[in-house]
């Protein structure tokens, strides 16, 4: 009986927040299951909000320099998904 050939497969990216929603004065941010994603946060001054099982950042600012500050913070992380980060912070915002 021959072996099954093994064909090498590229690990899938985590995401690094599943849910962004906004109310207008504030942005709540549910992270994936990675730790560095909420000391990432906690160290932009968002505040973990445990019902909501997300963070919250009372004034956002602009989506687009959150998402960079978010990615600075987190470039060292192997794996993790950031790219689409800016389109869903803009459509929460919007």
């Amino acid at each position: 009986m021959e072996p099954f050939p093994l064909t090498p497969v590229a690990p899938a990216l985590r995401p690094a927040v599943t849910v962004v929603v906004s109310d207008g004065r504030r942005v709540g941010l549910s992270p994936g299951a990675v730790r560095e994603v909420s000391d990432a946060l906690r160290g932009l001054g968002a505040t973990w909000c445990g019902p909501r099982r997300a963070w919250i950042l009372k004034q956002p600012g602009n989506a687009d320099s959150l998402a960079t500050q978010l990615q600075h913070a987190l470039r060292s992380v192997p794996l993790l998904d950031v790219a689409g980060l800016a389109a869903d912070l803009r459509r929460a915002l919007e």
